[in-house]
């Protein structure tokens, strides 16, 4: 990220291009790439993060951030009952 910070700053929603890079890295490190809805609900549910917050964080609209915390709800009421 230092290396490209000139044109991360230069970004319209430099925090946008921020967390893509840090996903990016997890997704490689980890083996692993999490889904948004994934992302979205750890921001919210466990930095506890309000849906401004994480519309800033990802470049997502705060519509879509409700969508996905909705999904996360949907996912994890389907994946008790199994």
């Amino acid at each position: 990220m230092a290396s490209t910070w000139t044109s991360v700053v230069a970004e319209r929603r430099p925090s946008a291009c921020a967390w893509q890079w840090f996903t990016q890295t997890v997704a490689r490190r980890s083996g692993r790439t999490p889904t948004a809805i994934e992302d979205t609900h750890l921001l919210h549910h466990k930095l506890r993060l309000s849906i401004d917050q994480i519309a800033t964080a990802t470049g997502a609209e705060p519509a879509t951030v409700c969508s996905r915390l909705a999904a996360a709800r949907r996912e994890q009421i389907s994946g008790n009952d199994g």
